[in-house]
């Protein structure tokens, strides 16, 4: 357990409980042990609930003119140190989430949240936010430095989300601004994390995004038969190698709506 411990204490919401006056010696092992206890129920929470640095965020029901929200995110480093960061991210974005309507607002709010508490070690999150509405059929979405989503169109185009900013906790102050697209019946929306398109066998080329591109593009009727399909592709592409990252993989298809609905 000490070796879970160090990763908690170094990740930095874990704060000193120690008392400055040393001659307090009594008070001082008491406060040592409420420590203990209470690092060791952390890691045990932290290694429950977050087995991977990364999350995926969806709104449970429709707020406001929102129809939707996907959120995807990535830490740096692993261990129980990146994974209670992610967890602190993960709170700050749904809190945030339900007050705020830009996009880039919410990241701006959850850097804020981050780059506090976290200001005194070297770890940061990518992150990738996007709102969907039905009026005209929208997509609005902001990029904390993540892997570039991709957007397949119907007609076979292919555009991709770039960064709008840095990645988040790293500087204070940070903005990040909103993008409006359109997203119609038949588009489809893939955010992945880095884990996917580097994964490989031994020595071979990583999955890359050209692979992810056309295992998406094979025929499909719904989302999931297109998620099944590119993870069909990948596990073909590494066969029996075990990954060397979180794969995280979320797809989103625009359909048609009745009238009014």
């Amino acid at each position: 357990m000490h070796s879970l411990k160090n990763a908690l204490v170094g990740a930095g919401p874990v704060r000193s409980i120690v008392a400055a006056d040393p001659s307090d010696r009594d008070g001082l092992v008491a406060r040592l042990a409420r420590q203990e206890s209470e690092i060791d129920s952390l890691c045990a929470e932290v290694l429950e609930r977050y087995e991977e640095a990364t999350f995926v965020y969806r709104l449970s029901e429709r707020i406001g003119s929102v129809l939707g929200e996907r959120a995807i995110a990535d830490v740096s480093g692993h261990g129980v140190g990146a994974a209670l960061y992610m967890a602190i991210a993960k709170g700050a974005l749904q809190s945030e989430a339900r007050e705020i309507l830009s996009a880039g607002d919410v990241l701006g709010r959850v850097n804020e949240v981050l780059a506090s508490d976290f200001s005194a070690t070297d770890m940061f999150a990518t992150l990738v936010f996007a709102r969907f509405f039905p009026d005209g059929r929208r997509i609005v979405w902001s990029n904390a430095g993540h892997n570039p989503p991709i957007l397949l169109r119907a007609n076979g185009d292919i555009e991709t989300l770039r960064p709008c900013g840095p990645a988040l906790g790293i500087v204070a102050g940070a903005r990040w601004r909103d993008v409006d697209q359109r997203f119609a019946p038949g588009d489809v929306l893939l955010l992945y994390t880095d884990g996917l398109i580097e994964a490989r066998q031994g020595e071979s080329e990583p999955f890359g995004i050209e692979r992810l591109i056309e295992a998406a593009q094979s025929p499909a009727r719904t989302a999931a038969d297109i998620r099944e399909n590119i993870l069909n592709a990948l596990s073909r592409h590494v066969g029996a190698t075990t990954y060397l990252d979180d794969v995280t993989l979320v797809v989103a298809r625009g359909v048609a709506i009745q009238e009014g609905s």
